[in-house]
């Protein structure tokens, strides 16, 4: 029986055998290629080759050959190429993603014309130079408090044919920094924040459906030519994490227990949007934690300092030193009687937490032993001392003592019931200066009402004229200094019947009378001292020559009497 003879393969079989072949032939050399030239450009040379590779074994075989030759020259001249262009439709919503599943015959559709591309370009160019001048408006606002700026952004606002994030945002943050201060007279900026976030949120989901439904009727093959030219319609305005932290940060600042309540409200969406789209930009951080805590902290009370020790537990991510701070602020204003060692508590909780303590966190610690019932001046002049020693060992400017610091632990002396607080506290003051810290208003008035509540003695009189002179000649007092000093006369049983009627006399020519100071006018001096001083025997604040009250801050007493 005759051997079989092989029989002669068709044309098509020669060809993918020959294919075949040169692949086989290609990966061995591809792996030599490996080694060359491996002291520079080892990295690039071997993303090279894996995507010779992936290139071979895909069927692209003249590409592959091409980058034989010359493994440097292939380098540089996938350097050069063109990069291919992403679908930037809506750089700030996720629906664009749709484009990958459209047919590749619609998304190589026509291309624009020159003059959608202008358009498109100019549009662009515009909605950048508009953010810019609100941008501009908006730290006049953080600087200045400047209500014709906030107006003015709105109006550009509205000016703008396609207005973005950007813009929203610049304009939610003008606003912000008024709070609470009313805008024309008839909202207040919070309130204005919010009317902004609510209309972003109507433009984003009008965006989101239109370009959605734009791939959806490409991908119908139901868009006219018009309509492929002109490309899928923009996703521009979506509120993110720093549209909802601007917002939170202007209800903070009415220091309103309905405002806290909002920002919580606010903080619970966002959180919400975040895990049902895993949307980054909509992912909570630390500065909208702080800016909730901050709400809480600035309506004081028990039950704002049990929502920020609440808040502080549940935070996802460590808490830094402001919101340390903040909690600290909201115990200290607690009301709590144990408020200090509450404080105290979560101050060397600190340490266990891996968050460095600073100078602030010390100094709201200090006013919250202050504000402990019994007060507890001891304790807080302690703490004192530790901040002291750490700033000496350590030589860390975060530590340093300041002004604010000394002036708290004289307060605490002041409102305390201890018997020689008068001597403490100008002691700490005495220290402070020492130390070169120069006083401020607040640290004069801490200290006269330290001596002005203490038990009379010859001594109190010579330091209270002593320190009142010195502010005088200083140009720091203030309405609250006249009316420490009248106390002063009235309680230290002042021999100088003429001292008190020249506090009243200066505290007019300085335009200083507050409700307070005539109050305390009324307590130094007799019935008819009273009426030659101010024209009656009974007089209320608002009829009081304007000259008298001129510079007096509006405070909350001095806002019931105007409304009186």
């Amino acid at each position: 029986m005759s051997p079989a003879v092989a029989e002669r393969p068709t044309p098509l079989q020669s060809a993918i055998m020959q294919e075949s072949n040169a692949r086989k032939r290609c990966l061995p050399r591809l792996c030599e290629k490996v080694d060359v030239d491996s002291s520079r450009g080892s990295v690039w040379q071997s993303f090279l080759v894996l995507f010779m590779v992936v290139a071979a074994v895909a069927g692209t075989l003249p590409v592959t050959t091409a980058f034989l030759s010359s493994p440097r020259q292939s380098f540089h001249r996938i350097r050069f190429l063109k990069p291919v262009q992403a679908v930037t439709e809506s750089p700030l919503d996720s629906t664009a993603v749709n484009a990958s599943k459209a047919p590749r015959a619609a998304a190589d559709g026509a291309k624009k014309p020159s003059t959608q591309k202008a358009t498109a370009q100019a549009i662009d160019i515009e909605t950048y130079e508009t953010n810019l001048k609100i941008a501009q408006l908006a730290e006049q606002c953080a600087k200045r408090k400047n209500v014709t700026a906030a107006i003015h952004a709105t109006s550009l606002l509205r000016s703008m044919s396609h207005p973005d994030t950007v813009a929203y945002n610049s304009v939610i943050k003008c606003l912000a920094k008024l709070s609470p201060a009313n805008i024309n007279g008839s909202q207040t900026a919070s309130n204005l924040c919010l009317v902004m976030l609510e209309e972003m949120k109507d433009i984003h989901e009008k965006q989101r459906k239109a370009n959605l439904d734009w791939y959806d009727r490409m991908g119908a093959d139901q868009l006219s030519e018009k309509e492929l030219s002109a490309g899928s319609p923009r996703v521009r305005v979506k509120p993110n994490v720093r549209t909802y932290a601007t917002v939170m940060d202007a209800l903070a600042r009415t220091a309103k227990i309905e405002s806290a309540e909002l920002a919580e409200d606010l903080m619970q969406e966002l959180h919400d949007e975040y895990y049902e789209t895993n949307d980054w930009a909509m992912q909570p951080n630390l500065v909208t934690y702080n800016t909730l805590l901050t709400a809480w902290a600035k309506v004081a009370g028990g039950e704002a300092a049990h929502h920020c020790l609440r808040i502080l537990e549940v935070m996802p991510m460590t808490p830094d030193t402001i919101s340390f701070n903040t909690v600290l602020h909201a115990v200290a204003r607690s009301g709590w009687l144990d408020c200090g060692e509450r404080a105290e508590g979560l101050l060397r909780s600190m340490k266990d937490e891996g968050v460095a303590a600073n100078a602030r966190s010390y100094t709201t610690c200090i006013d919250a032993w202050g504000q402990n019932q019994p007060g507890n001046p001891q304790r807080a002049e302690l703490l004192l001392q530790e901040i002291e020693a750490l700033y000496e060992e350590t030589g860390d400017p975060q530590l340093q003592p300041n002004c604010v610091s000394y002036s708290t632990v004289i307060n605490a002396y002041a409102t305390s019931k201890e018997l020689d607080k008068a001597m403490q506290a100008h002691a700490v003051f005495q220290r402070m200066r020492q130390k070169g810290i120069e006083p401020n208003p607040f640290t004069y008035n801490n200290l006269l009402n330290s001596f002005a509540t203490s038990k009379a003695h010859p001594e109190l009189i010579d330091m209270v004229e002593k320190v009142y002179r010195q502010m005088l000649r200083e140009h720091l007092s203030d309405q609250v200094t006249f009316g420490i000093v009248l106390k002063a006369c009235s309680n230290l049983f002042w021999k100088d019947v003429e001292f008190a009627p020249s506090v009243f006399r200066e505290a007019c020519d300085r335009g200083q009378v507050s409700s307070g100071v005539l109050w305390q006018l009324r307590q130094a001096v007799p019935a008819e001292s009273f009426r030659e001083l101010v024209g009656a025997d009974q007089v209320a604040w608002g009829e009081l020559p304007h000259k008298w009250t001129r510079n007096v801050r509006d405070d909350r007493t001095t806002r019931r009497n105007k409304r009186r």
